[in-house]
This record gives C-alpha cells, sequence and structure tokens, in this order.
C-alpha cells in the first residue's frame, strides 16, 4: 500500500507541479497578468476595427478600393487615415460607364454592341 501512494504522489508532483515551456499570450506586453493582456487585446482589435472603418468610409467617397483600404487601416491604424486623407479622388473614365459607348456607331453603320431583347444575360 506504502508503493502506491509514493508512485501516486511522485506522478502528482509531476503532472501538477510541472510548467508549460511556451504559452502564447497573444498582444502582452511585459508582466501583464491575464485580465490586463485580455483587455489591451480588445482595445487594439477595436482601435483597428475603427480605424479601418474610417478608412475605408473616406476610400469610397474618393472611389478607391474600401475592402483594400480596411484592412489597411486596420493594421496601420492612424497613419493609414492620414495617407487616405491626403490622396486625390480618383476620377472614372469614360468608357468605364458603359452604356453611353453602347450607342456609338461604327463606320459601317451598324452598332458595336448591339442589345438583344429577348437575351438580356448577353449585355
Amino acid at each position: 500500500m506504502k508503493l502506491q501512494d509514493a508512485t501516486r504522489s511522485a506522478v502528482t508532483a509531476i503532472v501538477y507541479r510541472t510548467k508549460v515551456p511556451f504559452r502564447s499570450r497573444g498582444l502582452c506586453i511585459g508582466s501583464m497578468s491575464d485580465e490586463e493582456c485580455m483587455d489591451f487585446s480588445l482595445i487594439v482589435f477595436a482601435s483597428g476595427v475603427v480605424f479601418g472603418g474610417a478608412c475605408a468610409i473616406l476610400a469610397t467617397n474618393k472611389n478607391r478600393d474600401p475592402l483594400a483600404w480596411f484592412a489597411i487601416g486596420f493594421f496601420f491604424s492612424f497613419i493609414a487615415l492620414i495617407v487616405i486623407a491626403a490622396l486625390s479622388p480618383v476620377v472614372k473614365s469614360q468608357s468605364t460607364t458603359g452604356k453611353s459607348s453602347r450607342k456609338t456607331k461604327s463606320t459601317n453603320g451598324f452598332p458595336d454592341n448591339p442589345v438583344d431583347p429577348e437575351r438580356p444575360w448577353l449585355g
């Protein structure tokens, strides 16, 4: 009986008293507690969402890709907001409007892009 108790206590000591060699703590700085670390991570994530959203709104107003600017704003925060605010708006060219170019006729008298009313999915 004493041998089993000694073995059990040795196993318990090994299992419960060993430390994990590496533990990921996310965005923790120095000797933060787990609660402080979670609060800090939440603040960093929330500020990334706010700055990303602001960059996406400015990018939409300036005819730029809002999804790409959201990602840039999420990772680079205030610097990305300054950059998108300083950029000039993109001017859309006439060739991208589409419908105005359908009305033009080529030199032979036929339209370049005829519209078929029975098959509108063809363009």
